[in-house]
């Protein structure tokens, strides 16, 4: 899964903004003014008064758990899109090894019957290009795998 276009800096901001936003102050004022017998009959102060305190509460804490929780999962994908990032990484660097490795192959194809100085060292660094490539394929599966599971 590829999180390239997620831009998870602008969600993330977003999210904080959600959660600095929640104002109990105004719901406390409310309820505060209730204490004045001026303004409310006592059904309509006493079912009011509930109802502000279930939103301040339980809905508040409901909703600040929620954006929490988005967070974390945005945290998540920031780590996933950091793997994918090294996972393309990898991807380059073999495909480069590998024209390499064609390369010198092609190459030393021609100057294998001939025991040359040039011939054992192509032999010497295909022989690396193949190790490089067996490292960096073992380090992005390893990493692909920590992205799958």
């Amino acid at each position: 899964m590829s999180y390239n276009g997620v831009d998870l800096d602008s969600l993330k901001n977003t999210i904080n903004n959600c959660l600095n936003s929640i104002n109990y102050n105004s719901s406390s004022n409310i309820i505060e003014s209730l204490n004045s017998d001026a303004y409310w009959n006592a059904s309509t102060k006493t079912n009011f008064k509930n109802s502000l305190s279930s939103l301040v509460d339980i809905k508040y804490d409901n909703l600040k758990k929620v954006l929490k929780e988005a967070l974390e999962k945005i945290n998540t994908l920031e780590h996933n899109q950091e793997i994918q990032y090294q996972i393309d990484n990898y991807d380059g660097q073999i495909y480069n090894k590998r024209q390499d490795l064609y390369s010198l192959r092609n190459r030393y194809s021609k100057l294998r019957s001939k025991t040359t100085i040039e011939a054992e060292m192509l032999k010497k660094r295909i022989s690396e290009l193949e190790n490089d490539i067996y490292y960096l394929e073992n380090k992005r599966s390893n990493l692909q795998y920590e992205l799958d599971n």
